[in-house]
């Protein structure tokens, strides 16, 4: 489990993933925000890793990427005792909703920001971080369930 932290962290620090991949995924995150918004009707517009909507401009930055909760959540799956397969399976439906709640936590920050600027803060640090480890924990007791119950296979008739 150790070597896996290590290995994140040297993957997560490389120059490549810096600059190349990180900037890209920090912008699609500030897209599908941006979208989101639109789809609920409310007008945003995004440019780059900020995401903008009547007259407040947030900036999408690591840390606020879903990457480290689905690290998080990836190695708690791993270590979990299940089938391969149940594994794989969870690590790319828990990452991808992550990704998808993620997504929903940036776009209700950009509305508390513009709305009420003065509760910004509380709503980001101490409401949305903890809400968001706290989703990614209950996405894994939900995978271990799954993961743990007995396989029904089907009977020849």
């Amino acid at each position: 489990m150790g070597a896996l932290v290590v290995l994140y962290g040297l993957a997560t620090t490389s120059a490549f993933f810096q600059g190349g991949l990180l900037p890209g995924h920090l912008e699609m995150n500030a897209r599908a925000a941006a979208a989101l918004l639109g789809l609920l009707s409310v007008e945003a517009a995004a440019s780059g890793n900020l995401v903008g909507l009547a007259g407040f401009r947030l900036e999408v930055v690591r840390g606020c990427d879903a990457l480290d909760a689905g690290a998080f959540f990836s190695a708690a799956v791993v270590a979990f005792p299940a089938p391969l397969l149940r594994k794989a399976a969870g690590v790319a439906a828990g990452f991808a909703a992550l990704l998808a709640i993620n997504v929903v936590r940036i776009a209700l920050l950009c509305v508390v920001g513009s709305w009420r600027p003065d509760l910004f803060r509380v709503v980001h640090v101490e409401v949305g971080q903890v809400s968001f480890v706290l989703c990614a924990f209950l996405l894994w007791v939900a995978w271990a369930r799954w993961a743990a119950s007995p396989r029904t296979v089907p009977r020849p008739a």
